[in-house]
């Protein structure tokens, strides 16, 4: 939660133009952004983690990720590898369709709906996500946790966008659930692989499931606006107070 300077609650709108960029005047009137000692320790350890993450995969797995980009016969496949063998492998030209249809949804999302998002900033959230999915899987696999640099590409939306919360929040959503997704992913080929299952079945049930859970997500938000009363307020009967929602919302005052 972000504060003013009188220990309340920020509030956004004082300080927002009708379009919702940033009105410099109003927020020098009314009162600098204030966030907990505990809020500030996060992004230390968040920052610290983005750039040690790249950095210890350089230095501790470099030579691997080169040897790996070799071709295959530089080494011997091990017994699951040569099992797995017997499946064909995923076609470049799927993956490449998936993300061509992918972007191609995205940018009709953000010229659809008014996010005031440039369609460049999808291709640079591409990138982005592109060159943290390596040294996130190595993080991911040692230790089971999920180092995403979303306080990194907050960080250079709020460069960029000065002043545009919409459109940096847009773009750090395309960019860590691009690579979260890369991420669980590749995690399930792994899975699949030592199971022995096809990596083509892997990658149709993923593809299937992605379209499913979107549509059974946006119906069941829609329903859940329109039934429960009082969402995401302090005083919601039922506690659903959207504290995930809210270090969403406060990032966005932030950056």
């Amino acid at each position: 939660m972000a504060y003013d300077r009188f220990a309340q609650p920020y509030d956004t709108d004082r300080v927002l133009n009708p379009d919702k960029t940033l009105n410099t005047t109003a927020y020098a009137e009314y009162s600098p952004l204030y966030i907990p000692v505990s809020f500030v320790m996060t992004y230390l350890i968040a920052f610290i983690l983005t750039t040690a993450m790249v950095v210890a995969t350089i230095l501790d797995h470099g030579k691997e990720i080169l040897r790996a980009m070799k071709p295959r016969d530089t080494e011997d496949d091990d017994v699951h590898a040569r099992l797995m063998r017997k499946y064909p492998e995923v076609p470049g030209l799927w993956y490449a369709a998936v993300l061509l249809v992918s972007l191609g949804l995205a940018i009709a999302a953000v010229k659809i709906v008014d996010v005031k998002t440039p369609v460049w900033a999808l291709f640079f959230a591409v990138i982005l996500s592109f060159s943290t999915v390596i040294p996130g899987s190595y993080i991911y696999s040692c230790s089971g946790n999920v180092a995403s640099p979303n306080l990194m590409v907050e960080l250079i939306g709020g460069s960029i966008w000065h002043g545009q919360p919409i459109t940096v929040m847009v773009f750090k959503t395309f960019t860590v659930q691009w690579l979260q997704s890369g991420l669980a992913f590749t995690e399930n080929l792994k899975l699949g692989h030592y199971l022995k299952i096809p990596p083509r079945c892997t990658f149709i049930t993923q593809l299937m499931a992605a379209v499913v859970v979107t549509a059974f997500q946006i119906a069941l938000q829609e329903w859940i606006f329109s039934a429960v009363p009082d969402l995401c307020e302090e005083d919601q009967r039922g506690n659903l107070t959207c504290p995930d929602v809210k270090v969403f919302y406060t990032a966005s005052i932030i950056w």
